[in-house]
């Protein structure tokens, strides 16, 4: 799953924040009831609010340096995914 600044949304105009967008948000957390939460990975960019309600599920800030990529291709080994590491980087 990725999350994306695609919105902003707050408690008032004073403190607004960069979100995904709900349909994501409302996905994440159809993914975690189908898959469970040892299954689910969710990439996010650095500035976006990450959902309070949905603990349990591995958040992994998509870094500028692209160390993000080894963090995923480590929870694809967990997880039982075969994958090529020399694409990873």
């Amino acid at each position: 799953m990725l999350l994306t600044p695609d919105d902003v949304g707050g408690k008032n105009a004073k403190f607004l924040k960069q979100r995904a967008r709900q349909n994501v948000v409302f996905e994440l957390g159809f993914f975690f009831a189908k898959l469970g939460r040892k299954k689910v990975c969710a990439l996010h960019k650095e500035d976006v609010e990450i959902p309070s309600d949905i603990q349990g599920v591995i958040y992994t800030p998509m870094d500028k340096a692209g160390a993000w990529r080894v963090a995923l291709a480590r929870e694809l080994k967990e997880a039982g995914i075969p994958l090529d590491y020399t694409k990873v980087i």
